[in-house]
């Protein structure tokens, strides 16, 4: 995944997708598609940016392990909307099995801090824009969610999940 996505980012000012296994469906945004990308319809996410800029491999290893992390400790607080649908634990086994989900990254600054920006789509269905598009899904529910994570902190900000008609709503990670 590193190799690959070292490739991807030496391609400055451009989007672009990784190749390789599904464990590495990883699209790095380019920044001019920032302002897109972290426009969300039915989920919390960033509210502006300052600026945008493309994330380092180092960066996305850092986001993925640490979303990993929060979900699986997350988890069992979640057992309540699993019962509802089968659909809300979705996210929570991407931890253990990143070939689930297709994930979109950007930087972006506000107020001088240095955030990444990650939207996490199923890897099954469509491409909801293409492959190298910021895919802005409305409802779907919580197969679908949205990752913020601060590079000067190290730590994921908040993970928030879409709704969907009838739901069930999964409140989100973080502080």
């Amino acid at each position: 995944m590193k190799r690959a996505l070292a490739i991807c980012a030496a391609l400055v000012g451009s989007s672009c997708t990784t190749i390789g296994s599904p464990a590495e469906m990883v699209t790095l945004i380019a920044p001019s598609q920032g302002d897109q990308m972290i426009r969300t319809c039915s989920r919390e996410g960033p509210s502006k940016a300052d600026s945008y800029f493309t994330p380092t491999p180092r960066e996305i290893t850092a986001i993925e392990t640490d979303t990993m992390n929060a979900l699986r400790k997350s988890r069992p607080d979640y057992t309540r909307y699993f019962l509802e649908t089968g659909n809300a634990e979705r996210p929570f086994l991407w931890a253990d099995d990143p070939s689930l989900y297709r994930r979109q990254y950007v930087g972006y600054v506000i107020d001088g801090q240095r955030m990444i920006y990650g939207n996490y789509l199923p890897a099954t269905g469509p491409l909801y824009g293409g492959d190298n598009e910021p895919a802005t899904v409305c409802d779907g529910g919580p197969a679908f969610f949205g990752v913020e994570y601060s590079l000067d902190r190290e730590k994921v900000i908040r993970i928030a999940f879409n709704g969907g008609l009838g739901g069930p709503f999964l409140p989100s990670i973080g502080p």
